[in-house]
C-alpha cells in the first residue's frame, strides 16, 4: 500500500491537472511568512491527489493533508535558502519544458513551475540530511517487531479450473471429477479453451485476494487434492480442483532486511525534514486564512 507522504510526494510531479480557468486573484489559505498559499495551489494539488487515489474528490481531511503538505514544503523551501541552495538550471530546464509542453492554463503552469522548482530544493536539502543519518541494526529490529504483521505472508492457494457451458452439468461433472481427479487434470490441461489451459499450466500459489469472492468459503475450508464447485464468477461457470495450499506465516526478518532498512532509513529523514520544518516555524510566522473554503 502506498503511504500517505509518498502519495503527497507525488503531488508535485510533472503531470496534467485537470482544471478550468482560475480567477486571476485567488484567495490565500495559508500566509508561509510572506509566501501565500492560495485556493488554486490547494485545488491543483487536491485534484492530483484525487486522480492518484482514483477519487474524483477530496474529503476535508484529505484537503487538509494536502494543505498542510504544501505549507510543509515552503517551510523547507526557505530553510534550504538560508542554507544557500537553490534550483540547478540544468535540472530545472526540462522540468519547465515538460510543462511549457502541457499547454496549461496560466496559474496552473505557474503553480508547477515553482513545485518543479521545489522539488530540486528540496531534494537537495533531503540529500543533506540523508548523508548525516545511519541506520543501527537495532532499529531495523524494532521495527520489525512493530510491523510484524505488514510482513506477513497470507494463505495461498494453486487450482486448476474448468469451466462449465452448461448450469445443469455441473452436479453430473463434479461427481465424475472427484471420483476420477486425474481425469479432472487432464480436462484442465488438454480439454479447455487455450486461454484456460495456459492459465492451468502456470498455477502459481496465489493470495485469496487474487480469487472471485465466491471462491473463497470452499478455499479457506478446501483439502489438496478435492475438487470443489460449480462457481458462479463474472467469467463464467467453474469447478475447481485444489492443487495446494499454504498456509499465512510471518516473514523471517533476514528475508525482508533489506526492504526494513530502506523504509526505517527513509521515515529517519522524513522525520528529520519535519523537525526543519518545525525550526523554521519559530522564524517564518505561518498564518491559516480563510480555511473555510477547504
Amino acid at each position: 500500500m502506498i503511504g500517505i507522504r509518498s502519495i503527497l510526494a507525488l503531488l508535485f510531479a510533472v503531470v496534467v491537472i485537470t482544471g478550468g480557468c482560475k480567477k486571476k486573484e485567488s484567495p490565500v489559505m495559508v500566509f508561509v511568512g510572506s509566501s501565500p498559499v492560495t485556493a488554486d495551489d490547494l485545488d491543483f494539488a487536491s485534484k492530483r491527489k484525487a486522480s492518484l487515489l482514483g477519487k474524483s474528490i477530496l474529503g476535508t481531511g484529505e484537503k487538509k493533508e494536502v494543505l498542510n503538505e504544501l505549507v510543509r514544503r515552503e517551510l523547507l523551501r526557505q530553510y534550504a535558502f538560508k542554507l544557500g541552495i537553490t534550483p540547478d538550471k540544468k535540472q530545472l530546464e526540462p522540468e519547465l519544458k515538460k510543462i511549457a509542453a502541457l499547454k496549461l492554463p496560466g496559474a496552473e503552469n505557474r503553480f508547477m513551475s515553482v513545485q518543479a522548482e521545489n522539488n530540486l530544493v528540496i531534494q537537495e536539502l533531503r540529500d543533506q540530511v540523508a548523508k548525516e543519518l545511519d541506520v543501527a541494526p537495532e532499529d531495523i529490529s524494532t521495527y520489525f517487531k512493530d510491523h510484524a504483521a505488514d510482513y506477513s505472508v497470507p494463505e495461498t492457494y494453486r487450482i486448476y479450473l474448468v469451466r462449465v457451458n452448461e448450469e445443469d452439468k455441473a452436479a453430473a461433472l463434479l461427481k465424475r471429477f472427484r471420483a476420477d481427479p486425474a481425469a479432472f487434470d487432464r480436462a484442465a490441461l488438454n480439454d479447455m479453451p487455450p486461454d484456460l489451459r495456459e492459465i492451468n499450466k502456470h498455477a502459481s500459489l496465489t493470495p485469496g485476494s487474487g480469487f472471485p469472492d465466491e471462491m473463497l468459503p470452499l478455499l479457506k475450508k478446501g483439502k489438496q487434492g478435492f475438487v470443489y464447485g460449480p462457481i458462479k464468477s463474472k467469467r463464467g461457470l467453474f469447478l475447481f480442483k485444489l492443487l495446494e495450499k499454504r498456509p499465512a506465516r510471518e516473514k523471517a526478518l533476514a528475508d525482508v532486511y533489506n526492504e526494513l532498512r530502506h523504509t526505517v532509513f527513509e521515515e529517519m529523514v522524513e522525520r528529520s525534514l519535519d523537525r526543519l520544518a518545525e525550526e523554521m516555524t519559530k522564524q517564518v510566522r505561518v498564518e491559516y486564512k480563510n480555511t473555510g473554503l477547504l
